[in-house]
C-alpha cells in the first residue's frame, strides 16, 4: 500500500515514509543460540577476568583490560536487532546503534554466520571494520540476502 500511495500522490513526504519504513527486522543473540558452548565461553571469560585481576592487582589497568576484552566479545554477548529500510541498514544493541546508508555500501559477501556489507570496492582485511556484518539465523538468511541483493548499489564481492 505504501508503493500505491507513493504512486498516487508522488509527494516527497510519501516517498520518504516509504524509504524509512522497515523492509525487514530480525533479532539475533549468539550467546542464547549457542547452547552449552555459551556456558563454556562465559566460564572462560570469567576465568580470563579473574586472571587479569590477579596479574594486574586490580586498578585502572585491570578495568581497561576488562573493558577491551568485553567490547571485543560484544557480538557474542549482546543481542542485536537489525532493521533494513529503503535508505539504510540499522544494527542496535542495548548499548549502541549503528546506521549505514545503502548508498555508502558497494558490495556484500556471504559467510557462514551472516552477510558482510562493505563500503570498499574490493575485498580487504578492513571490510570487517569499515563495513557492517549482519548476523542472520538460518530461517532469516534467504529473506535478508534477497533484500541485500536488491539494496546494495553494486555487485557481490568475491569471497576470500
Amino acid at each position: 500500500s505504501m508503493a500505491k500511495n507513493r504512486k498516487k500522490n508522488g509527494s516527497p513526504a510519501a516517498a520518504n515514509v516509504a524509504a524509512t519504513a522497515p523492509l525487514a527486522t530480525w533479532r539475533v543473540h549468539l550467546l542464547a543460540q549457542s547452547g552449552y558452548r555459551g556456558v563454556v565461553a562465559t566460564g572462560a571469560c570469567a576465568a580470563a577476568v579473574a586472571l587479569a585481576a590477579a596479574l594486574t592487582g586490580g586498578g585502572i589497568i585491570f578495568l581497561l583490560l576488562v573493558a577491551a576484552f568485553l567490547w571485543s566479545l560484544s557480538d557474542f554477548f549482546l543481542p542485536y536487532q537489525y532493521t533494513l529500510t529503503g535508505n539504510e541498514v540499522v544494527a542496535r544493541t542495548p548499548i549502541s546503534e549503528r546506521r549505514v546508508p545503502w548508498r555508502a555500501l558497494h558490495g556484500y559477501a556471504e559467510s557462514q554466520g551472516g552477510i558482510l556489507l562493505t563500503p570498499l570496492r574490493r575485498r580487504s582485511l578492513l571490510d570487517r571494520f569499515r563495513g557492517m556484518f549482519l548476523h542472520v539465523t538460518p530461517q532469516d538468511r534467504e529473506r535478508v540476502l534477497e533484500l541485500v541483493r536488491g539494496l546494495v548499489l553494486r555487485r557481490k564481492v568475491s569471497a576470500r
